[in-house]
C-alpha cells in the first residue's frame, strides 16, 4: 500500500489513463488510484485549488488563494512542488489535511509571483502572513 500519492491532474491522467478534465473525472481517476493501493490521493489543480480523496471516500477541497496587493502570476514553475512540500510539513506537524491544503495554497500563491523554481519558494513567515490576511477576508 502507498499512504499518499500527490499528482496534478495531468499526472493523474497519465497514471490512470483516464480523463481528468472535470472534477467528476478527477474524482473517478483518484478512486482508480485507490484501487491500485493508494490510501489517500492529493490532486493539485493549479488555479482551481486542490483536493484530497481520503481512504474513507471523503473528499476535502481547498480553493486557490487570491494574489493580494495586485500580485500577478509570473512563473508557475515549482508551484506544485511548493504546495506539496508545505502540505507535507503541515502533516509532519500533526496538522489536519484541511490545514495542510490551506498552507499549501498560501505557499503556492506566493510562489507563482516570483521567477524561478528555487527563488520563488516562500519563507514560513510569508506564508503565515498570507494566512492571516486570508482569515480576515
Amino acid at each position: 500500500c502507498i499512504t499518499m500519492c500527490a499528482p496534478n491532474e495531468t499526472e493523474l491522467q497519465n497514471l490512470t489513463e483516464m480523463p481528468t478534465s472535470t472534477r467528476e473525472e478527477i474524482l473517478l481517476a483518484a478512486k482508480k488510484l485507490q484501487e491500485y493501493g493508494v490510501n489517500k490521493v492529493l490532486v493539485t489543480l493549479g488555479s482551481e485549488g486542490s483536493m484530497v480523496l481520503m481512504e474513507s471516500g471523503e473528499v476535502i477541497t481547498q480553493a486557490a488563494l487570491p494574489l493580494y496587493d495586485g500580485g500577478k502570476v509570473v512563473d508557475t514553475t515549482g508551484a506544485g512542488d511548493c504546495f506539496r512540500g508545505t502540505f507535507a510539513v503541515a502533516l509532519s506537524r500533526s496538522q489536519t489535511v484541511q490545514e495542510g491544503l490551506l498552507l499549501g495554497a498560501a505557499a503556492a500563491s506566493l510562489c507563482v509571483q516570483a521567477e524561478g523554481a528555487m527563488p520563488s519558494m516562500p519563507k514560513e513567515s510569508e506564508v503565515q502572513a498570507i494566512l492571516e490576511r486570508a482569515a480576515k477576508e
